[in-house]
């Protein structure tokens, strides 16, 4: 992916939907790792999961919440910023996303995968999403 200075809020999704689903995290043992990809439409890969065998009811609902959060969003092309901060915790999406995370992480975590801190690499590519996963990442520990 390439970014301008912050990604959009159609970039941010798929960021995190790519970083939960590859390597390191291979959210559910790498069950996803052909479907969805950088070049998978977002909701595309939102349907991925809902409609998997391999998530719970619990984790779909998230991934339904994000769903519907995204689709809500008024422009899907406008920047992902994430300054400051305060603004976007309170932000449905990013709520949602948020929740996303945990799921990817927990997964990891139960599958035995170090600490990860997947969005970290990316901090000096776009400092935006980076700072606001890092922070939700931490944050659902």
């Amino acid at each position: 992916m390439s970014y301008q200075a912050h990604p959009t809020v159609y970039e941010a999704v798929l960021e995190a939907l790519i970083k939960g689903t590859q390597p390191p995290y291979s959210f559910k043992n790498g069950a996803f790792a052909t479907s969805i990809t950088k070049d998978t439409p977002v909701l595309n890969a939102l349907a991925t999961l809902i409609t998997s065998p391999h998530l719970s009811t619990f984790e779909k609902d998230i991934v339904k919440a994000v769903r519907e959060q995204f689709l809500a969003h008024p422009n899907q092309d406008a920047p992902f910023f994430v300054r400051p901060i305060e603004a976007f915790i309170a932000s449905p999406l990013t709520h949602a996303l948020g929740e996303l995370v945990g799921v990817f992480r927990d997964d990891a975590t139960e599958r035995g995968v170090e600490e990860l801190d997947p969005f970290k690499d990316k901090e000096k590519e776009f400092d935006g999403t980076c700072k606001l996963f890092v922070c939700l990442v931490n944050r659902s520990s």
